[in-house]
Parts: structure tokens; sequence; C-alpha cells
């Protein structure tokens, strides 16, 4: 089961942090992670579990992009769609 997970703790943070990020005006962000798994689901690598896709799915829209405006439009509409979790 992966809600609850130290992974699903990991990559919300990874989201949030990226959030804040933008949210602060870093336009260029280094992402590290001690995770084996998490830095294969950055990259691409390997199969990422159903349940986490979503959360995936908007990590990858912004990773790797260079234009601010983007990830700012993104993390708006993403900041609306997961009000109330």
């Amino acid at each position: 089961m992966v809600r609850g997970s130290n992974i699903l703790a990991e990559s919300r943070a990874i989201l949030e942090s990226l959030q804040l990020c933008v949210t602060l005006g870093y336009t260029k962000v280094q992402l590290q992670s001690d995770s084996m798994v998490v830095t294969k689901w950055i990259k691409k690598e390997t199969y990422i579990p159903g349940s986490l896709r979503p959360l995936w799915s908007h990590i990858h829209h912004f990773v790797g992009y260079k234009e601010s405006n983007y990830l700012v439009d993104h993390l708006s509409k993403l900041g609306n769609i997961h009000k109330g979790q």
C-alpha cells in the first residue's frame, strides 16, 4: 500500500518544495534525493505505481522546463486542484 508510505511523503515533499521555489522566484533548482526509486521516477526510468501517477504527472510537467511562467501557471492550477487534501 502506497498511501501513507515514506515514498508518498517524499513525493509530496518534492512537489511542495518545487512549488515553494516557484513562489520565491527561483527559476533554476537542483533537485536531489537519496531515494533510488525517486531518482528513477524523476528520470522516468522505472514504473510509477498507479496511485502515485497523478502526483508524479504534475512533478514531471515542470521538471526540466526553463520557462518560469509555465511553472507558475502550472503550479497555480495544481494548487486549485489539490485544495482541501
